[in-house]
């Protein structure tokens, strides 16, 4: 079983988009009245080999189901980072962290820091189980990218981009798009 196999295999298919939202991600919060953000992951499908997009809507889906959250519970404790979606390319799995921001990119670093450490728990779950399930792997090899995604405000933003911005220290990856992330350019 390759990596990407055993990997997906530890997470519940409930959080696998399928159907019509397999390579559709969607931010849509009735309670900030903002407009949907509807966003293609898009790809030349020779350059990857196979690829799933999960979403953990902590709003939703209750994945943590260990931690508190009732009214006592600490802020920030729920925070969750929009969408995983890992991908194997010549052998290689990337783990790709995506926040969707329509408006500031207040929290953020909280949301994709919390994705981050749950794919950390997962890996670390593959890597402590592998013997049991004569399972080859290799976790340092696997990639980790994290990428907070914002509506572009005009044609002419997306020209000038010449480079992916880094936001900050922990190395989070900028994209602005209409309604296409070109995924390839983040792996």
């Amino acid at each position: 079983m390759k990596d990407f196999d055993f990997i997906a295999s530890i997470i519940h298919n409930r959080y696998l988009c399928k159907g019509n939202e397999r390579l559709l991600m969607i931010e849509d919060k009735e309670s900030t009245g903002k407009e949907q953000q509807l966003v293609r992951i898009s790809f030349n499908e020779r350059q990857i080999d196979r690829i799933n997009l999960y979403r953990f809507d902590s709003e939703t889906n209750k994945f943590l189901l260990f931690f508190n959250d009732g009214d006592n519970a600490p802020k920030g404790l729920n925070k969750f980072c929009d969408y995983i979606i890992m991908v194997e390319r010549d052998d290689v799995l990337s783990v790709v962290l995506v926040e969707l921001k329509r408006g500031g990119t207040d929290g953020h670093e909280q949301q994709l820091e919390a994705g981050r450490l749950f794919m950390k728990y997962i890996l670390k779950t593959a890597e402590r189980i592998k013997d049991l399930n004569k399972q080859e792997l290799n976790i340092e090899s696997v990639e980790l990218r994290q990428v907070l995604i914002q509506p572009a405000r005009s044609n002419k933003e997306l020209t000038k981009r010449k480079d992916i911005e880094l936001l900050d220290k922990n190395s989070v990856m900028k994209c602005r798009c209409f309604n296409e992330f070109r995924l390839i350019e983040y792996l």
